[in-house]
């Protein structure tokens, strides 16, 4: 028998979404709720809550999405061949995008220096990943893996750069983007901008 402590949490993998219980071993597409996601992801705080403001995930998942957008409008306008008609849906690659940490509504935001010692922890995340993905509709993920990882790191030197304690140099990382991340005011607001970005890509 399961049991069932203080926190409303279930052993053998099986934790409380807000709404129901949800088996992180075989997580079931069916429980997973939008307006779970978006009140999660707005109340985690990136870098583990390290920063000069608070900045949560549901920002910097909107942050990657806009960052996917423009890259793919950047790569497009300078394509020397010839272009089509109109510029290729960018849709499929934003709503990726914006879900790319959607599995930290349910398994937490791990930072990533403690992410790279547990490699169990991956394929956890991924299985919760991939039923979020399929109750949403998202198709060929990894068409767009590359595209989003990119925009990922980007976000991560930017904010390092923008909301951190620490303005060291980071190894590995990209350049940060020339616009400064200014963080929300409230996770309300956090909130809000998750809903009305994933109601724009058709998650509502």
């Amino acid at each position: 028998m399961m049991r069932e402590d203080i926190a409303g949490c279930r052993g053998d993998g099986v934790i409380w979404t807000g709404r129901t219980y949800l088996d992180l071993n075989q997580p079931d597409p069916s429980k997973i709720h939008l307006g779970d996601i978006a009140v999660a992801l707005s109340r985690l705080h990136r870098f583990g809550g390290r920063t000069i403001r608070p900045y949560t995930v549901a920002e910097h998942s909107v942050w990657v999405m806009q960052k996917v957008r423009a890259d793919l409008k950047r790569q497009w306008q300078k394509d020397d061949g010839a272009k089509p008609l109109k510029t290729p849906d960018p849709f499929p690659a934003m709503r990726v995008a914006l879900l790319h940490d959607a599995a930290e509504a349910y398994v937490g935001d791990m930072v990533r220096p403690l992410r790279q010692m547990l490699p169990d922890f991956h394929g956890i995340e991924k299985r919760v990943r991939d039923a979020i993905f399929q109750r949403f509709g998202v198709a060929h993920a990894d068409t767009y893996a590359d595209l989003v990882q990119r925009a990922d790191n980007v976000a991560l030197a930017t904010e390092v750069r923008d909301i951190c304690w620490v303005h060291e140099p980071w190894p590995d990382l990209p350049s940060p983007d020339p616009e400064t991340i200014l963080p929300l005011e409230s996770v309300k607001a956090a909130e809000a901008l998750f809903l009305e970005q994933a109601n724009m890509l058709g998650f509502g």
